[in-house]
């Protein structure tokens, strides 16, 4: 057995993405925690495909949007997200195999639901009038629902 095989190996033992690494701390030499989580689990680091995957290239547009629109540099949003600045930037471009973890933590650096950075007005009805409802207050979502819901008889649902 060669080398890297041993290595892809022992990762995936290990519970990581073969092939991955793990954010190192500058000063300590040490793994970053995860202060999301609150345990000590690493930043872990995808592998960087060389095409653009489109979905992913699709993500990524959504992302540098939001971010742009929210006048927020590539590093103060990977601070915000505990991401490193060059995954965020492969994530934008695409190029970054995109976890369920990198989403959440995306949404948590905006403040918005996950869900929210995996629609696109331009697929999908609901996704425009979201788009729409966005930019509202509380207040006024709130009016437009009660409205909607007099005029269709339909109820929100309650976990």
């Amino acid at each position: 057995m060669d080398a890297r095989w041993t290595r892809w190996l022992g990762a995936a033992r290990r519970g990581a993405s073969p092939g991955a690494r793990t954010l190192r701390d500058p000063g300590t030499g040490g793994p970053v925690g995860d202060p999301l989580s609150g345990s000590p689990e690493n930043h872990i680091i995808m592998p960087r495909r060389t095409v653009p995957e489109p979905f992913a290239l699709k993500v990524g547009t959504r992302i540098r949007e939001l971010r742009k629109e929210r006048g927020l540099s590539l590093g103060k949003l990977a601070d915000a997200c505990y991401l490193s600045k060059g995954h965020l930037s492969s994530v934008e471009h695409g190029l970054a195999a995109i976890t369920i973890q990198t989403i959440e933590r995306l949404a948590f650096g905006f403040g918005v639901p996950p869900l929210y950075l995996l629609t696109f007005a331009a697929d999908d009805e609901r996704a425009k009038t979201a788009e729409l409802l966005r930019g509202m207050s509380n207040a006024e979502v709130r009016k437009i629902r009660r409205r909607i819901q007099e005029e269709t008889g339909a109820r929100v649902k309650r976990g």
